[in-house]
């Protein structure tokens, strides 16, 4: 099989070659600007044109194909500066590294909170936000009552 990385595009190969080195679907999407589905697709498409299984035996063929055999170790820190996508630059780099909940509501991809995270804001913030559509709606069928239209 080999030459079959040939077929795929270049950005195919960029995102192949991090595959290779062990980053997932949602790292290479913040270090090129684009969503994890938009990676996967890439990933997916490659991995079909060079006839590999999956993306990590897509990875391996590129690797072989470019005479390179490095693999990221398990516990080699990455060096790689994320950049900040376009669409969230009206949060400051301070506030999105601070950790702050309601950062999901500005983020792109919402993927600043764990699943587990966004389950208890929405279990506790959705009551807590109809009480208080609830109250409101209550107060104002109140203050009808005290104009006695």
């Amino acid at each position: 099989m080999a030459g079959e990385s040939r077929k795929i595009t270049e950005r195919q190969r960029e995102a192949l070659r991090l595959v290779a080195q062990g980053y997932d679907s949602k790292q290479i999407g913040r270090m090129k600007g684009l969503s994890p589905f938009a990676i996967d697709k890439r990933l997916e498409r490659a991995a079909k044109t060079m006839g590999a299984a999956d993306r990590r035996e897509a990875a391996r063929m590129l690797m072989q194909d470019e005479g390179e055999t490095y693999e990221r170790i398990a516990y080699e820190p990455a060096d790689v500066e994320i950049p900040v996508p376009d669409a969230i630059v009206a949060v400051s780099d301070s506030t999105a590294a601070s950790g702050y909940p309601w950062l999901w509501f500005v983020s792109r991809h919402g993927r600043l909170l764990s699943k587990r995270d966004r389950l208890l804001w929405s279990l506790i913030g959705l009551p807590l936000l109809i009480m208080l559509v609830w109250g409101i709606f209550l107060s104002g069928v109140g203050a009808l009552d005290v104009i006695k239209l």
